[in-house]
């Protein structure tokens, strides 16, 4: 028997509004929906073997961001654990953002789709000027876990100092 390579699984995403085309997404496959009840007769209907991992809403004017807030209180209703992604110029305030599950900006690319559907931030660009140096740590203070754990937690080129 020979051994085969397990086959990737393709992540089903639906598309409401008018969503920009992305390419180069090859482990996710993206569906255009025309309404909100062609999204829900779709994540309702869909087998188990295929599910419909998330959902991108655009939504048509700044004026209907508040058409977002029911789009994706309706789809959690049929499927709580469908992600909603929202695909804005102007971002989400802070009542649209308690409603999503991440905020998307045009022009999408295939590395932010995939970080907002794994539940990540996109990693930030490398600043072009050095950060400040830190002031060196006072001899006298005590070093604890919260420090190390905010360290850590940062990316901060200290953890080895503070761990040791």
């Amino acid at each position: 028997m020979s051994a085969v390579a397990p086959r990737r699984r393709r992540r089903r995403v639906l598309t409401l509004g008018p969503v920009p085309e992305v390419n180069q997404l090859d482990s996710v496959t993206t569906e255009a929906v025309s309404s909100l009840f062609d999204a829900l007769g779709i994540i309702a209907t869909c087998p188990a073997r295929q599910p419909i991992e998330a959902i991108l809403i655009a939504p048509d004017s700044p004026r209907a961001l508040h058409d977002v807030l029911r789009s994706a209180e309706a789809v959690r209703r049929i499927d709580p654990t469908i992600r909603i992604l929202l695909v804005s110029e102007d971002g989400a305030n802070s009542a649209i953002a308690s409603q999503v599950d991440a905020c998307l900006t045009p022009p999408l690319d295939a590395a932010s789709i995939e970080y907002a559907l794994d539940g990540r931030t996109p990693p930030t660009e490398v600043p072009t000027t050095a950060p400040a140096p830190e002031p060196p740590a006072d001899a006298n203070r005590l070093i604890g876990d919260a420090d190390l754990l905010e360290a850590i937690l940062a990316e901060s080129n200290d953890v080895p100092r503070l761990a040791i």
